[in-house]
């Protein structure tokens, strides 16, 4: 897939132009943050140990701004499961 020409790029909204570039930098930041923290979370799930709710508390809203809605709200049954 070809990228957008410059012109086209140019054409947008200002407010959109700064929004994509917000997201081109928030979202792969987020992902990196998220693919840590998922890989914690999973490894204390298959040794069925209790994931910490502050690690919780950390992946859900990383797994949000990585776009990773799934595993937000999988990690959000596992915070409920850990409710006393």
């Amino acid at each position: 897939m070809d990228p957008l020409p410059a012109a086209t790029i140019a054409a947008l909204p200002h407010w959109l132009q700064v929004t994509l570039l917000l997201l081109g930098a928030i979202v792969p930041t987020f992902s990196l943050v998220a693919s840590v923290l998922n890989r914690y979370v999973r490894t204390a799930t298959e040794r069925g140990e209790r994931v910490p709710t502050w690690l919780l508390a950390l992946a859900v809203p990383s797994n949000v701004a990585a776009l990773n809605i799934d595993k937000a709200a999988q990690q959000v049954g596992i915070a409920k499961e850990n409710k006393p």
